[in-house]
């Protein structure tokens, strides 16, 4: 078999120079400049359009309470345990309901307006229970809770429309948390009825 015959040859070692690239960008410099201002175009277009996200964010470093354990225990997991059990309870319809409350409570009613997406000139608009449950809902969409692996730090992140508001809701938020905390530290065994 002749293999000389069914191999393609690429003539790979011509160089261009300089003037010819040169040559070749003046020569299509039309359609060079066209596709960098749409490019651009688009850019500023998308830019100004779009509606801006703000991500509020903080960091709990949560505990157990010394106390509170059982000589029963043996450890095995229940650090891990303890902080996803933390986790659970900062992500919960409970904990989101009682910040919605705790806001109303505060006259936001224009902030928690705008988290929900409705202009602040509609004076129409009453927090009843559905609409409470829209912003709690809303709340517990637009939140991260993340654990860093093999550590007692929490981080919570809360995307709101309004840069304001995110760092307002989540404020409000780690604030409910550490009350209902200190209230369960203190020995209040009806934290458990509240919750469910």
């Amino acid at each position: 078999m002749d293999d000389n015959k069914s191999q393609l040859k690429f003539d790979d070692s011509k160089d261009y120079s300089v003037s010819e690239l040169i040559y070749v960008i003046f020569k299509h410099k039309k359609l060079i400049l066209a596709l960098f201002s749409s490019l651009l175009f688009f850019c500023i277009l998308y830019t100004f359009t779009t509606t801006p996200y703000y991500k509020s964010t903080t960091t709990i470093i949560v505990s157990e309470d010394q106390g509170s354990m059982s000589f029963l225990d043996m450890n095995f997991g229940q650090e891990r345990n303890y902080i996803d059990n933390e986790i659970t309870i900062l992500k919960s319809r409970t904990v989101s309901d009682l910040v919605v409350k705790e806001l109303l409570n505060q006259n936001k009613y224009n902030n928690l307006k705008i988290f929900l997406g409705i202009n602040e000139s509609n004076l129409d608009f009453i927090f009843d229970a559905e609409n409470i449950d829209k912003l709690s809902k809303k709340i517990r969409d637009n939140l991260t809770v993340l654990n860093t692996r093999n550590t007692d730090v929490i981080s919570i992140s809360l995307v709101s429309n309004d840069k304001n508001n995110s760092a307002l809701i989540l404020n409000t938020l780690v604030s409910v948390y550490q009350k209902l905390d200190l209230a369960w530290a203190n020995g209040e065994m009806s934290h458990l009825k509240l919750f469910l």
